[in-house]
């Protein structure tokens, strides 16, 4: 898979794709799922970035990620933001000994701390880099205590490098990675409703979870109001209307298009049925998955795609790393195929194999060899 070269400090948004070691399925257990959480919340305060949405199910981290333009770090600023990253004890340290230093070793010493920390801010690489080493050293820990071992556990906890897609800054690209993100828990059949899940963002939400509808309510607000007002300038009545109006935007964004069915497992659920996913991916369907309908099935596009937004977007992409791509490649926008022709979002990667399977709770496989065997009959027949 081709990443895009992207500047460290430049605004943008991006989504991320982290797996753990697979046998483990480490987010099944609670107390893990809501350190990583933790963990991921006090590198964001600190790393000056923004979380519009994230999920966690079983060994998979999902994560939607805004860098922000990055800005001159006053010492006051750099000292609210570190306090997240180190012990009280280092803190009270630090703050006793620029207390005691007269004005010149005082400058040199706050210049001293902002070389050791700012670099670290508003680069997404540095947050994946710190949240996952401090993330692991706790659960190789954690795991000796639980599982009773006689040594601790060693080697990685994250089995590969993060994947990466970058997302065009605008409604129509990010509404579409946010809901394949929150509706991760749905697809992988981990449960029956977000509401009953609360290592998504939006499933937190819905429970009542204040920073979770803080960045739902931002998120929006970012893109809809004509002149953003972040969720902490909101009084307390302006931020429940706004998390009413918004929650309820989002879940008609979620299941437009989306029926209910009853699963594999006989439990009632919104998403897409067994005939629709069949008739939707048969060869030379008339009737491709809708851009919602694909956010319910594993869609690779969403995940393998590069850079993904309108078509000039990705062109532009496409012209800023021409290095990364064959010299025969003219163009680099790639339209989605298997959905719906009228989509007007691309990727940078047309995506072969298994572009589309269906979500966990469908349990369609023979059907799906059954056709595929006969799809291949009939285009050997063809070639004859």
């Amino acid at each position: 898979m081709k990443f895009l070269k992207l500047d460290n400090k430049k605004p943008q948004l991006i989504f991320c794709i982290h797996k753990g070691i697979e046998s483990e399925k480490m987010f099944a257990d609670p107390v893990v799922a809501e350190k990583f959480i933790s963990t991921m919340e006090k590198y964001e305060s600190f790393s000056n970035l923004s979380i519009c949405t994230y999920a966690l199910v079983n060994h998979e981290c999902y994560i939607l990620l805004r860098q922000h333009p990055e800005e001159d770090i006053t010492a006051e600023t750099l000292l609210s933001k570190i306090k997240y990253i180190i012990s009280e004890e280092q803190y009270d340290l630090i703050i006793s000994e620029l207390n005691e230093l007269k004005k010149p070793e005082h400058e040199e010493y706050v210049e001293k701390l902002k070389n050791t920390y700012v670099h670290r801010m508003n680069d997404y690489r540095e947050f994946f880099r710190t949240l996952k080493v401090s993330f692991s050293s706790w659960y190789n820990g954690y795991v000796k205590k639980r599982d009773k071992l006689e040594f601790r556990r060693s080697g990685h906890v994250f089995s590969s490098k993060f994947k990466r897609v970058l997302v065009e800054d605008k409604m129509d690209a990010s509404k579409v990675i946010a809901s394949y993100i929150d509706l991760l828990p749905l697809r992988a059949n981990v449960t029956t409703s977000l509401k009953k899940y609360n290592y998504s963002n939006f499933g937190a939400a819905l429970n009542g979870n204040k920073k979770a509808q803080k960045r739902l309510v931002d998120f929006f607000n970012y893109y809809m109001a004509e002149q953003f007002i972040a969720w902490t300038d909101m009084n307390k009545k302006e931020q429940q209307n706004s998390w009413n109006k918004f929650s309820q935007l989002y879940d008609n964004i979620l299941f437009e298009d989306v029926e209910t069915i009853v699963d594999k497992d006989g439990c009632s659920r919104r998403g897409i049925s067994k005939e629709r996913f069949l008739e939707a991916t048969e060869h030379r369907s008339k009737k491709r998955l809708t851009i919602n309908e694909a956010t319910h099935c594993h869609t690779k596009y969403f995940t393998h795609g590069t850079a993904f937004g309108t078509k000039e977007f990705c062109e532009k992409m496409f012209n800023d790393s021409p290095k990364l791509f064959s010299e025969n490649r003219k163009d680099g926008a790639r339209r989605m195929l298997k959905l719906d022709k009228d989509i007007e979002l691309f990727t940078l990667h047309q995506i072969q194999l298994n572009v589309i399977r269906p979500p966990d709770y469908l349990d369609i496989t023979k059907e799906l060899e059954k056709r595929n065997k006969q799809t291949i009959q009939k285009l050997r027949q063809d070639s004859l």
